[in-house]
């Protein structure tokens, strides 16, 4: 069910969203005319969502650790899959914006069931992925699926804290992170400036659920403001940021999607 909480940020999204003709960046105009209205183009929705309809059927439990919520125990992969809140839409314009901005190094934090996982890899199957997961056993659903499609994904087990420094160390740099660990503030914030000194001036991170709570809509607003920050896009599911230096004056965008 959804919040009224988020039905509330969604009517105040759509009062100040604009669509392309309202957006004067010749960059921001590219990305959405090129990548974010070509929802006709599908990638990837077979494998992914036929694996979405297999795990909903699956009765079985398995022991959650869930360490952004602190919700652990016994769960139906039935009851996960249905709480995966990244639809085949969001899925395919994962895909779509990989395609457009060829990163080489993609970082995710939140592998769950890897649904959302294998749209964003199938987009760079030569490329190096590393996806974080805190709980083992999901985690141990993910990879066999990976395996099976035959995708180069590495994931890491443990939580963020303790995994996520490392895998930016190996990476180097980072030229994608897509933040879908952790709904609360802190965790959000300390995650994206744990990130900052690896990236480059065409890295770009994407947020999952901007809107999902006002603990959330928090973390977004000290993300924008952030001296490297130099653009924002809010499409009210996603929040996308871009450091690049050639952005003189920072600018934030809200975007109907």
């Amino acid at each position: 069910m959804i919040s009224k909480y988020r039905i509330n940020a969604y009517l105040k999204y759509r009062k100040t969203a604009v669509s392309k003709h309202g957006i004067h960046s010749p960059f921001v105009y590219d990305l959405v005319t090129k990548v974010f209205l070509k929802k006709k183009e599908k990638y990837g929705e077979d494998v992914a969502e036929d694996y979405r309809t297999e795990c909903i059927l699956n009765k079985e439990s398995i022991d959650v650790l869930d360490l952004g919520s602190g919700k652990s125990g016994p769960r139906k992969i039935a009851s996960i899959a249905k709480k995966v809140t990244n639809t085949p839409a969001h899925g395919q314009l994962l895909y779509r914006i990989i395609k457009y901005i060829k990163p080489k190094k993609m970082l995710e934090l939140g592998t769950s069931l890897g649904i959302t996982t294998y749209y964003e890899a199938s987009a760079c199957k030569h490329e190096k992925f590393i996806s974080l997961e805190g709980c083992p056993q999901t985690a141990v659903k993910a990879v066999s699926f990976f395996e099976q499609n035959k995708l180069n994904v590495t994931v890491r087990i443990g939580n963020f804290q303790n995994t996520l420094l490392k895998a930016l160390q190996d990476l180097e740099v980072v030229d994608y992170v897509f933040f879908d660990g952790n709904h609360q503030e802190n965790a959000t914030v300390n995650y994206f400036e744990t990130c900052i000194p690896f990236i480059t001036n065409n890295t770009i991170f994407i947020f999952d659920d901007i809107h999902w709570s006002a603990e959330m809509e928090r973390a977004w607003e000290k993300i924008k403001m952030h001296p490297k920050t130099k653009m924002s896009l809010d499409l009210f599911h996603l929040g996308i940021i871009f450091f690049r230096e050639e952005q003189k004056e920072r600018e934030h965008f809200v975007i109907r999607y």
